[in-house]
């Protein structure tokens, strides 16, 4: 209801409290149609009367009616207004949780490439270790006693893949045998 209809209204119900009976029962019936119009009743119009906060309209001037499907879309927007709050909140509270985990991810992956040099040292030194008692028992084998007599400790010996180095072959003295 526009503003001049509604006061208009307002003008039209103060001649119902007119001593003049004829006066007062013309002002009614104008008044009911002029609510019809509108789409509205006298029991909107009590709700007003009453305080009923969903006949009021708050956002137009002067407490004007509005109808009971206009009343019901209001109530709608504010369940949608509501409803998008919780959604905005809802979200900050998974973009928080997206960077905590995002966060966590990131410290793993520094973990995981730590431990995978780590593990790459440890298989170097595993395979330079392999190659240096191959060699060592392929001395033995041979009867190089020198390889036996001083070995080096395992991390300094040479690495087998700078090349082969020439060994000298010695002949392993063998213990005299007693006479008794």
């Amino acid at each position: 209801m526009s503003t001049a209809r509604a006061q208009r209204l307002d003008k039209v119900l103060a001649l119902v409290d007119s001593d003049m009976e004829g006066e007062a029962l013309t002002a009614l019936r104008k008044a009911r149609q002029m609510l019809a119009k509108e789409g509205l009743s006298f029991e909107d119009l009590a709700r007003v009367a009453t305080g009923s906060a969903s006949a009021i309209s708050l956002k137009t001037p002067f407490g004007i009616l509005r109808s009971a499907q206009q009343s019901e879309l209001e109530i709608q927007l504010e369940e949608a207004r509501a409803t998008t709050e919780d959604m905005r909140l809802s979200l900050h509270e998974q973009d928080q949780n997206l960077r905590q985990w995002q966060r966590k991810a990131m410290e793993l992956e520094r973990k995981l490439d730590a431990t995978a040099s780590e593990a790459k040292k440890w298989q170097e030194l595993a395979r330079e270790t392999a190659e240096r008692l191959w060699d060592l028992g392929t001395s033995i084998e041979r009867g190089e006693a020198a390889a036996l007599s001083a070995p080096a400790p395992l991390c300094a010996l040479p690495s087998p893949s700078k090349g082969k180095q020439h060994r000298r072959k010695t002949k392993v003295k063998k213990p005299r045998r007693r006479k008794k």
